[in-house]
């Protein structure tokens, strides 16, 4: 049998992040994200395609410290619940990240997380902060979700985020 999955997901977040002492901060991010699932499941005797959604909901805080003007570390704790019209689940994950800039508007960041059952996901990214106002990231995650490995596989995950500081 061979199961294989596509996720098309929308990820819209809302946060604060502050500096309460110098080379220190702090934020609280809170985001929703619809997701559109298609599974294509193959045996011998033909395949069956399954359609869902679901919403997940994550709650992110964490705290970091820039040793250097041009390295930083960070620890966040982050919980997610993701539903769907039958079931849910929750479950929460540690962060690990470390960044280094390359340049005065560009970045390089490694990360690892770990959730509730033990298991590791790897991430790699750059950012871009050249343009006023606006940052730039592409992060990639291997083994992105550990805990629906069992029912979706594995899962390799792009993101690119835009965001506005206000």
């Amino acid at each position: 049998m061979k199961v294989g999955s596509n996720v098309t997901k929308a990820e819209y977040t809302l946060g604060l992040l502050g500096s309460p002492a110098p080379n220190w901060t702090t934020g609280l991010f809170v985001a929703q994200a619809p997701s559109w699932i298609d599974i294509r499941i193959t045996d011998g005797s033909g395949s069956q395609k399954i359609r869902n959604t679901t919403l997940l909901t994550r709650v992110r805080g964490g705290v970091g410290w820039r040793p250097l003007p041009d390295m930083g570390v960070y620890a966040d704790v982050e919980y997610l619940r993701v539903r769907s019209k039958d079931d849910s689940t929750n479950f929460a994950r540690v962060i690990f990240l470390t960044e280094k800039s390359l340049t005065s508007v560009t970045l390089f960041r490694l990360g690892l997380i770990v959730d509730t059952a033990g298991q590791t996901t790897s991430s790699v990214g750059v950012g871009y902060y050249g343009l006023k106002g606006f940052n730039f990231h592409l992060n990639y995650s291997y083994n992105a979700y550990p805990e629906v490995r069992h029912e979706l596989g594995k899962t390799n995950y792009w993101v690119l985020v835009l965001s506005r500081m206000f």
